[in-house]
């Protein structure tokens, strides 16, 4: 929300206090000075009260209306001020009716009762709802960020077959990685670096680890070497290689594995960017232009 907008806000809050004061005081000296007939001053009285609350209510309702329309991304929250409204309204009746002199106690036992029976019936789905209110007003995060998330309602997910050494099959418990495509009242929808669609609702997205990227990532890629073909050799010219083309930070290239005829040789840094595949692809092609020629000498 910008400062003129904000700044209109304050206004209203400071004209709305500036009436309900001159209304107190006005009720104070019909009450003082017995101007009304004593009959007609609880109907005043409510008269008096449902308009303060209505005033209480509608800056309330303004300062959500304005928060969704300057934030687009939050704009399917705008059940939000309906939901506000409906209940400042059953306040101004309960209120109104207690100042006429009405017992509205079982009007509030009745209504708390059905919330109850309502909230326990759909606890999963109230809890998403607040779940995406409370990111929309936090905001821990916003559609387009490239995220970790880390929630420990979900295990790991076992590959069926058993990983080679070579492939890129990891396994992270719990964890995914992706850019926010959407935020809806019941779940956060993650585009993940694999290109699949993950949606979690709101509900647990509100208690996970989020951890945002800011346009770095950290690669690592193996290329197996034969041991004929020195270390020193190949890994000083394919760190001059890599920085030539990429602006990485904390390059480094050593040796991961060792089998009979061959190493492992292992790089690793962090880049500029966020496709880590991209990236790994041209660190590999670097190492194939270097390494393989060296293998006829």
């Amino acid at each position: 929300m910008d400062r003129g907008k904000a700044r209109s806000i304050a206004v209203y809050v400071i004209i709305l206090g500036a009436v309900m004061v001159a209304l107190l005081a006005l009720l104070y000296v019909i009450s003082l000075f017995h101007i009304v007939p004593l009959k007609f001053s609880h109907v005043l009285y409510a008269i008096v009260i449902g308009v303060i609350i209505y005033a209480i209510v509608k800056v309330v309702v303004k300062y959500f209306e304005r928060f969704f329309a300057a934030h687009k991304e939050y704009r399917h929250l705008k059940y939000v001020t309906f939901i506000i409204s409906l209940v400042g309204y059953f306040i101004i009746a309960l209120a109104v009716l207690a100042s006429l002199g009405i017992d509205v106690s079982s009007v509030i036992l009745g209504s708390a009762f059905i919330s109850a029976v309502i909230g326990l019936a759909a606890q999963t789905v109230l809890s998403n709802i607040f779940g995406g209110l409370f990111i929309s007003v936090v905001r821990p995060f916003n559609v387009g960020d490239h995220v970790i998330i880390n929630t420990w309602q979900y295990g790991a997910s076992l590959p069926s077959y058993p990983p080679k050494y070579f492939s890129r099959d990891f396994m992270e418990a719990s964890m995914y990685r992706g850019i926010i495509f959407d935020i809806s009242m019941n779940y956060t929808t993650i585009v993940l670096e694999s290109g699949d669609t993950v949606k979690i609702p709101n509900g647990i997205m509100v208690q996970a680890a989020i951890t945002i990227r800011k346009g770095m990532v950290t690669v690592q890629a193996r290329y197996e070497v034969p041991k004929s073909v020195p270390f020193e050799n190949v890994a000083e010219k394919l760190k001059q290689e890599i920085l030539s083309d990429h602006d990485a930070k904390n390059l480094s290239v050593f040796i991961d594995e060792s089998t009979l005829n061959t190493y492992i040789m292992l790089i690793r840094g962090d880049f500029p960017g966020e496709d880590a595949d991209l990236i790994r692809s041209s660190i590999i092609k670097k190492a194939m232009e270097i390494v393989e020629p060296m293998k006829a000498h």
